[in-house]
């Protein structure tokens, strides 16, 4: 996990074999979705305070990335970089506009079997082309199905 600013970048590691692309994405739609439950119970209490909620959105794509620690012993920092990481980042931004808590990339939503609402292609800085984005609902359609969620 990398803190950047006000945003906190999660990377889940995927390895053929051991952790395959399906189910690393399955994880990371799952924590998505576990953030914006504890995120609603949390503004509850906040609400009760009279503190203001905290509101994100977030972002799931899967690609290609080079991460690890860089700096010196007395100062490591851990670090993910890359094209995709931007791309990342730049899907987060569209959470505001098109009223999404989460929202993923077209390659992301390929790798799962739940479907989500596909959104026309966005503009993006940075990016020549636009981009094809999913968003999700913030509850496991299957879970609040059988009443577990």
């Amino acid at each position: 996990m990398k803190f950047i600013g006000d945003g906190i970048l999660a990377i889940f590691p995927i390895e053929e074999g051991t952790r395959p692309r399906e189910n690393m994405c399955q994880a990371a739609l799952a924590a998505a979705r576990e953030a914006v439950v504890r995120a609603t119970h949390s503004n509850k209490v906040r609400g009760a305070d009279n503190l203001p909620p905290v509101e994100f959105g977030i972002a799931l794509h899967v690609g290609e990335v080079i991460y690890g620690n860089v700096g010196v012993e007395r100062r490591l920092d851990f670090t993910a970089t890359g094209p995709e990481v931007g791309l990342a980042a730049r899907i987060e931004a569209l959470t505001r506009s098109l009223d999404a808590a989460i929202l993923a990339s077209a390659a992301f939503a390929a790798q799962i079997s739940e479907a989500g609402n596909t959104h026309p292609p966005q503009h993006v800085r940075s990016f020549d082309q636009p981009i094809a984005v999913v968003s999700y609902p913030t509850t496991d359609p299957q879970l609040s199905a059988a009443g577990r969620f």
